[in-house]
């Protein structure tokens, strides 16, 4: 999807663990030392809204009809280690 331009990534931390995940045999899986949470979560969701197209085509379609100007970015997240 995101070779196709029908995906863009807004997550730093997703494109890099997206750079990390390689095959290993039949299977993916992130390299040695590397987290995949986020790809396995994406991967999820994609498979969520192929399900949801063959449900009901018009809860896909809101989806895939978003405008641009409809981003808004999540908001940021602060953490620190005093505690």
């Amino acid at each position: 999807m995101i070779e196709n331009s029908k995906m863009e990534v807004h997550s730093k931390p997703l494109i890099s663990e997206l750079k990390g995940f390689i095959a290993t045999g039949s299977s993916f899986q992130a390299k040695q030392g590397h987290a995949d949470d986020l790809v396995s979560a994406l991967l999820l969701t994609i498979r969520m809204m192929a399900v949801l197209k063959d449900w009901d085509p018009k809860i896909y379609n809101t989806f895939t009809q978003a405008e641009d100007d409809d981003y808004d970015p999540p908001m940021p997240v602060f953490m620190s280690s005093n505690g």
